[in-house]
């Protein structure tokens, strides 16, 4: 998962790289937009996955003890 994010930042930094060389005002927006949705993505999974390293891990094959 963690290649994921390093996918999506390239993403943003593909379409930043983009943003820069386009002339239509319309689609460099569009460029610019969809470098923040990819690094909104990309912090999104690296969220979630922070929050399930958190999360305790129960060797296999042993029960889970219910309190």
């Amino acid at each position: 998962m963690r290649e994921r994010v390093d996918r999506f930042r390239k993403n943003a930094e593909v379409c930043k790289r983009l943003s820069i060389h386009i002339k239509n005002p319309e689609h460099k927006a569009l460029a610019a937009e969809f470098a923040a949705a990819w690094l909104e993505l990309a912090k999104a999974v690296e969220k979630r996955l922070t929050a399930l390293d958190k999360q305790p891990v129960t060797p296999a094959g042993e029960p889970r003890r219910v309190r």
